[in-house]
């Protein structure tokens, strides 16, 4: 189902750098209005890949001892921090937060707005990481997220 979806993506500069990344994003944008639980849990799995990779290649962060810790530990330690300011910690925050409820609350789900507010923090995430890390950061200058291009249903 998922290699019949070919809208435009607006996760497109996530390209085969990051192949695990990409097809996250792929699936995330596909959902968001459809299944929120998925697309928070999708969300959450997203962050975890650029986190875990940060840890491995992200000169700043010294503790690398903790690439082994929980995302929440991950995101908490101070060179983390450092490196993606407290904007950009909040919104891994955010994103962990509600993966979280998707998997484990299941009284109180994420609904279809938080879903779309996951979708839109991600995107902002892997615009960040990509300005960052990626061999052609401008492909994202200019780039904005808008909610009414997601998908509709899952067709």
């Amino acid at each position: 189902m998922d290699k019949e979806y070919n809208q435009y993506s607006q996760y497109d500069f996530i390209t085969e750098e990051w192949p695990d990344i990409k097809k996250l994003v792929t699936k995330i944008e596909k959902y968001s209005n459809i299944d929120p639980e998925i697309t928070c849990l999708y969300a959450r799995k997203t962050t975890e890949y650029i986190v875990k990779w940060m840890y491995q290649y992200e000169d700043e962060i010294i503790n690398k001892y903790k690439a082994d810790r929980s995302l929440s530990y991950q995101i908490h330690d101070f060179g983390f921090k450092n490196v993606v300011g407290e904007e950009g910690f909040s919104r891994f925050k955010f994103i962990k937060d509600l993966g979280n409820r998707a998997a484990h609350l299941n009284d109180l789900p994420p609904n279809k707005n938080e879903s779309i507010e996951v979708a839109s923090e991600l995107f902002k995430i892997c615009k960040w990481f990509h300005q960052r890390y990626s061999s052609n950061p401008s492909a994202v200058v200019g780039r904005t997220f808008k909610k009414e291009n997601l998908p509709k249903n899952a067709n």
